[in-house]
């Protein structure tokens, strides 16, 4: 559980791992126990550049591009949120966007965030995978 110190706004929590392992789906849980919003990181790359999904942004403006547009979402989250934290969950490749990596280890040094890894089998996330 994490404890509140008292004058310090607590983390935001951010959960990252990959795909299909559970990141949006527990986001959310956790998000409505403590009473935080939820946002999930893909949904703000693709608001930022109009696209209708991931699919499409990557079909029509390539990984630089969509990884450019990943950090800048992560920024927007990071930034915006400062008074009232969140539970955000990353997209799977977000720690590879360049700068993002860096921006998630200072948020940590600085107690800004609490980055949580998910991991699932690989029996657990073909099958969920497949299922999408």
């Amino acid at each position: 559980m994490l404890e509140k110190r008292p004058n310090q706004t607590p983390p935001h929590l951010m959960l990252m791992g990959l795909r299909g392992s559970g990141k949006s789906t527990l986001g959310r849980l956790v998000a409505s126990r403590l009473s935080r919003p939820f946002v999930d990181l893909d949904e703000v790359t693709t608001s930022l550049l109009g696209m209708g999904t991931l699919a499409e942004l990557w079909a029509k403006l390539g990984e630089p591009a969509f990884r450019e547009a990943e950090l800048k979402a992560l920024k927007k989250c990071m930034l915006d949120a400062d008074a009232r934290r969140q539970v955000i969950a990353l997209g799977g490749g977000t720690p590879i966007a360049p700068g993002a990596a860096d921006l998630l280890r200072d948020g940590v040094a600085q107690r800004r965030i609490v980055l949580i890894y998910l991991r699932g089998t690989p029996a657990t996330l073909r099958a969920r995978l497949a299922a999408t």
